[in-house]
């Protein structure tokens, strides 16, 4: 199960999560990341394979997630993706996690900060081999962030 994968690499899945937590998730989040972007997004990529394969499983099951109409997990595991990343390290899947993030969580009161979120996760794709990540990274830029922010290009 998923709950045993995630026991294996040190992470969990909460017995209930409500939308309340998710709040207070989201806004301890979004505080850590001003607290330590300007340091973290110059740090050295990370070769460490398990958050590598961890966000990949965090993205997989946001997505499953949204499929099953339960917003609070959505956040939840956004959060704990970007957190880990925050924590552990930058690597390839960082910049998917941080435009998933800023997709799911962008709300008018902190739309410019997740904007910049999201200009720093695009800014990461030089650093890293995402070349199969493109349409996702883009589709998350462009359709759910970048509109609100940036001209429609004819």
């Amino acid at each position: 199960t998923c709950s045993a994968i995630l026991t294996e690499v040190g992470e969990s899945i909460p017995e209930s999560y409500t939308l309340g937590k998710s709040s207070e998730m989201l806004a301890e989040t979004l505080k850590m990341y001003e607290e330590l972007s300007d340091k973290w997004l110059k740090g050295e990529k990370t070769d460490d394979k398990t958050l590598h394969t961890t966000l990949q499983f965090y993205n997989v099951i946001v997505l499953a997630s949204l499929f099953c109409k339960s917003f609070s997990l959505v956040v939840y595991f956004t959060c704990k993706a970007v957190q880990l990343s925050l924590h552990r390290g930058l690597c390839e899947r960082t910049p998917l996690t941080l435009l998933q993030f800023t997709s799911i969580v962008t709300k008018d009161d902190n739309a410019v900060l997740c904007y910049r979120i999201a200009k720093n996760a695009m800014s990461l794709r030089e650093r890293f081999d995402v070349e199969a990540q493109i349409p996702e990274l883009y589709y998350n830029f462009y359709g759910r962030i970048a509109w609100r922010f940036e001209p429609f290009q004819a």
